[in-house]
């Protein structure tokens, strides 16, 4: 599915900010497939975030949990530690309202 934003403005809040349609989209499809997103910047200068969904008993996402910083004290060397140890918080904290997960082998 694919989401229509012909008629969204997409505001330049610093020079990071995704301003193209199609970048978005794609920036939205990495989020989904690799279960959390990245915010470089986007909103506010020199702030760095991931972030990961939550999800009630139903699937429907009800929530975020995310860690911001300034890129300087992040650990890049220790990024998939990060994201490895944001993932499981959002999965605890789904797995607490009720979400089960089911996995398709």
């Amino acid at each position: 599915m694919t989401a229509d934003l012909s008629k969204t403005q997409l505001i330049p809040y610093t020079g990071a900010t995704i301003t193209d349609h199609k970048r978005l989209l794609e920036d939205l499809e990495k989020n989904r497939l690799r279960g959390y997103s990245i915010d470089r910047g986007e909103l506010i200068p020199n702030i760095f975030s991931v972030g990961a969904p939550i999800f009630d008993r139903n699937g429907t996402i009800a929530a975020s949990i995310s860690i911001s910083s300034d890129p300087v004290m992040l650990d890049l060397d220790n990024f998939s530690e990060l994201t490895d140890e944001l993932i499981l918080a959002s999965r605890e904290i789904s797995h607490s309202l009720g979400y089960i997960t089911t996995y398709i082998i």
